[in-house]
């Protein structure tokens, strides 16, 4: 892993990020998975295009600050030859013109945008409406024992 044309192996120890157990035991899924290959792992995505998942924590703050490593627009992936055109999880890995998806002057740019927005809000009364949007949300579900954050939370919040 020091070049990001690297690509990982395409054998049978690489784990695959879809199936019964990743759908219904996520965390005995991660859980083997940190057991058994520690903080950077050997994936196949859905169709078993190969890539990296770095679970460890320094891992993940070094490759991300490394753009050799780790590029945020991801138009730069080595894999794209391997990706069919309708494939499910290209909405979340196609590149789109997003502060998230942008490198160098542009990613400045944008975030240096984002900034000023915010530094035009009173960050303690935002924190605060913050707060009790999440808490009146989360005291809906609270008692059920269980909860589908997805949309019981996060879905709901934007909307509140």
């Amino acid at each position: 892993m020091t070049d990001a044309t690297v690509r990982p192996p395409a054998d049978e120890n690489a784990v695959r990020l879809y199936g019964e157990e990743f759908d219904q035991r996520p965390s005995d899924f991660f859980e083997r998975m940190r057991r058994e290959h520690g903080p950077v792992v050997p994936v196949l995505l859905e169709g078993d295009i190969p890539a990296w998942y770095v679970i460890g924590y320094r891992e993940v703050n070094h490759v991300t600050g490394n753009p050799a490593l780790f590029a945020r627009d991801t138009r730069r992936w080595n894999a794209w030859d391997m990706v069919p055109e309708n494939w499910s999880l290209l909405p979340f890995v196609g590149w789109n013109p997003s502060v998230m998806l942008a490198e160098g002057e542009e990613h400045h740019r944008r975030s240096a945008a984002i900034s000023d927005s915010l530094d035009a809000v009173d960050r303690t009364e935002l924190a605060g409406i913050s707060e009790r949007v999440a808490d009146h949300l989360i005291d809906e579900f609270a008692g059920d024992g269980e909860a589908d954050l997805g949309t019981q939370f996060a879905d709901r919040l934007p909307r509140w």
